[in-house]
């Protein structure tokens, strides 16, 4: 979902979050770091933003990507190749041709597959409603 909302959309949708939450009640926020460096503590903030919060966590997981990450590398690899191929609409906006940005995105995939030992970040945030 993170990819889907600006800074500002993302600290309407925490706080609605936090509204419908009962006193005592968790929220949990998993994210790609879809460009595989450590988008975290933007997270963070917006959730430090929220005053109704407290006992604030981050867990970072490195998800492998592709066969040699047995089950769970191929659905993570499945639902990069889903994201990727399912991005070509928004691709004409950037004067991409859908063939160009189809090349490049089938390349990327055989390269991961090929390669092994190519890894996705998750970022999971979890705190507790005062």
């Amino acid at each position: 979902m993170g990819s889907s909302l600006t800074l500002s959309a993302w600290e309407y949708v925490v706080n609605e979050l936090v509204r419908v939450l009962k006193p005592g009640g968790y929220i949990e926020i998993c994210e790609f770091d879809h460009y595989w460096v450590n988008e975290g503590p933007k997270a963070r903030t917006a959730l430090q933003g929220n005053d109704q919060l407290s006992d604030l966590h981050q867990e970072k997981k490195m998800i492998p990507l592709g066969g040699w990450g047995g089950k769970l590398g191929e659905i993570f690899l499945e639902n990069i190749k889903w994201y990727a191929r399912n991005l070509d609409k928004a691709v004409d906006s950037l004067g991409m041709s859908n063939e160009k940005y189809n090349g490049l995105v089938n390349s990327a995939i055989t390269e991961i597959e090929s390669k092994g030992n190519v890894y996705d970040t998750i970022h999971r945030f979890w705190a507790k409603k005062l």
